[in-house]
């Protein structure tokens, strides 16, 4: 994965339920994520302020060094919000790649 060979940390935070648990070795890339955050283990809720400040806090993140991604509007603009740069998922990788680039985050060019 791109992001990884960059030295990119890769997270999850997630509005799913525990049972995510009960299939979560059939979900193909959860070994690049270097940490998982379910609402429901922290009785939160995207687009909540806190479940945002709890998931840097969690990860010793800085807001301001984060690039969400999420397929939902609301949630983007509550994580910038929080300070956190990010962009709606839609579904078009090529979409995707092309917000990397706008937020300086260039995973084909060179080191």
């Amino acid at each position: 994965m791109k992001l990884k060979e960059k030295g990119y940390q890769l997270y999850i935070l997630s509005n799913t339920s525990l049972a995510f648990y009960q299939f979560k070795d059939k979900i193909p890339g959860l070994d690049y994520f270097d940490g998982i955050f379910l609402s429901a283990e922290w009785h939160m809720i995207k687009p909540e302020a806190e479940i945002y400040k709890t998931f840097c806090s969690h990860f010793q993140l800085v807001p301001a060094h984060c690039f969400f991604i999420d397929d939902m509007p609301l949630n983007i603009e509550a994580a910038m919000n929080m300070g956190m740069n990010g962009t709606v998922f839609r579904g078009k990788v090529a979409d995707l790649l092309s917000d990397f680039k706008v937020a300086g985050i260039d995973i084909f060019k060179e080191n």
